[in-house]
């Protein structure tokens, strides 16, 4: 399942019948940039199991980070995991 962040973040939120954060593990792709912290922070506080796949460390999850470009599709396959992916990255 990939869900499309084209729309209010309070809509993924909702209480809804096809997407659970607590029910799912969720792969954030760019989550250490301004728009995936904030996604995550709103996972963290719903009780999401999320990670962060970036090339970069996340000051805010440093512990859910696992080290990628995305540019390497190998270095990708051995990272992401996960139920949901949401790809934010830049490159």
């Amino acid at each position: 399942m990939l869900w499309n962040l084209h729309g209010a973040f309070s809509k993924f939120f909702e209480t809804s019948k096809e997407f659970s954060v607590v029910n799912n593990r969720i792969c954030v792709i760019g989550g250490s940039g301004f728009i995936g912290t904030r996604l995550c922070k709103r996972f963290e506080g719903a009780g999401g199991e999320f990670f962060i796949v970036d090339k970069r460390q996340s000051h805010t999850f440093p512990h859910k980070t696992r080290i990628a470009d995305v540019r390497d599709v190998d270095a990708l396959r051995r990272v992401i995991q996960g139920d949901v992916i949401i790809n934010l990255a830049a490159e």
